[in-house]
């Protein structure tokens, strides 16, 4: 896999720091989810791993901002 990824360009070497520069620095981790502070902005991932079905992870979405009140709960 690391040979095709590199043969097309999309393999990251230093995923972590891709991760940092990307997301924001990571300020929260948990079972199923890693959370970054974004500046005026909170990101919250979730591994694809931990779904059963790829819907699921769309279901699970949040999108907020530094000011929102971050719930892990699930209020399905």
């Amino acid at each position: 896999m690391e040979t095709w990824a590199k043969s097309v360009g999309v393999w990251i070497d230093n995923v972590e720091q891709c991760l940092h520069d990307s997301l924001g620095e990571e300020i929260a981790e948990g079972g199923e989810a890693k959370v970054y502070d974004h500046g005026t902005t909170l990101i919250k991932s979730i591994g694809l791993d931990y779904f059963v079905q790829p819907i699921l992870a769309l279901d699970r979405s949040w999108i907020g901002d530094a000011s929102t009140t971050l719930s892990m709960t699930d209020n399905s």
